[in-house]
């Protein structure tokens, strides 16, 4: 239950618990959880005592754990396959010879990661992008939830290491915006709970990423936020730069802030190119995808 969290890391772990449960295998959650056993078919609590077929490890705060990053050597000896998933580049193991435990490195880039040592012939797409749209479908019509929206222009997130595009394009008059900036000495953070519901309000928002994202091209869930909230989703143009969501020549990729606005703008006078926009969205969330197969056949 992550609706009163500032951040929602756990749909990422507790969905690709949910598609390998689905399809037959018994997953145990090894870290502290609120999972009570008997909730879901399949899946369980665990102890990191126990033997495995294989165990998952995913990107976090080592130096937090009671064993460090001593927990990676352990498990290994407690599986036949040990893997990581990479879902943040802050989150990662200092000590980088301990990449060499892991059997695959999933991580959110398109391309291999190079220059963080991580081994390059260990490296996988993962479809962490993927995780967040699993089991997803509409419940309204795309008129009835342009309907309900109030907030033109709507972003929620940290400044991260994306300041200078978080600048350009999101601290501007008339945007709304729950963050943390120590940079602008600001914090507003909403509860997850909170921000699903400023994202149902939103027609507009933009996709920017740190600046070690784009240049290791890694992609993140974004633009599948934005397309299961009927959100237009503008997207920076150093962002995806294999067009894995996003198409290289799309119209949404923009600039700079002028050029998203005249964007807005255009849409706001040709409702049925927003509405085209809109369903364009929805249908990138596929029924491979949707199911959780998209997913399964990559990390399985």
């Amino acid at each position: 239950d992550d609706k009163e969290d500032n951040a929602a890391w756990s749909y990422e772990v507790v969905h690709v618990a949910k598609i390998f449960a689905e399809r037959g295998h018994q997953v145990y959650m090894l870290s502290e959880t609120d999972l009570v056993d008997g909730v879901f078919d399949n899946i369980f609590n665990g102890s990191i005592k126990n033997n495995y077929d294989r165990i998952i490890i995913w990107s976090g705060t080592f130096n937090l754990d009671k064993e460090g990053e001593d927990i990676i050597n352990k498990l290994s000896h407690q599986t036949s396959r040990l893997d990581f998933m990479l879902t943040d580049l802050r989150l990662v193991p200092q000590d980088k010879s301990l990449y060499r435990v892991f059997d695959t490195i999933y991580t959110q880039a398109t391309r291999a990661i190079g220059g963080q040592g991580i081994p390059q012939d260990k490296q996988k797409y993962g479809g962490v992008a993927e995780f967040l749209p699993y089991k997803h479908h509409y419940n309204l019509s795309i008129e009835e939830s342009l309907a309900l929206k109030k907030t033109e222009f709507y972003f929620g997130g940290t400044e991260r290491g994306r300041i200078m595009d978080f600048l350009e394009y999101c601290w501007r008059p008339n945007h709304v915006l729950t963050t943390k900036s120590a940079f602008l000495k600001l914090e507003n953070r909403c509860t997850r709970d909170q921000y699903m519901s400023l994202l149902d309000d939103t027609q507009y928002s933009i996709v920017i990423a740190d600046v070690d994202y784009n240049e290791n091209y890694f992609i993140t869930p974004r633009p599948f936020e934005y397309f299961i909230h009927d959100i237009v989703c503008f997207t920076d143009n150093k962002f995806d730069r294999d067009g894995h969501i996003i198409p290289l020549d799309s119209w949404l990729r923009v600039n700079n802030y002028k050029e998203m606005v005249d964007k807005i703008h255009e849409l706001d006078a040709d409702p049925q190119k927003k509405w085209e926009w809109i369903q364009w969205g929805r249908s990138k969330i596929t029924p491979e995808i949707a199911s959780g197969d998209y997913v399964y056949g990559l990390i399985s």
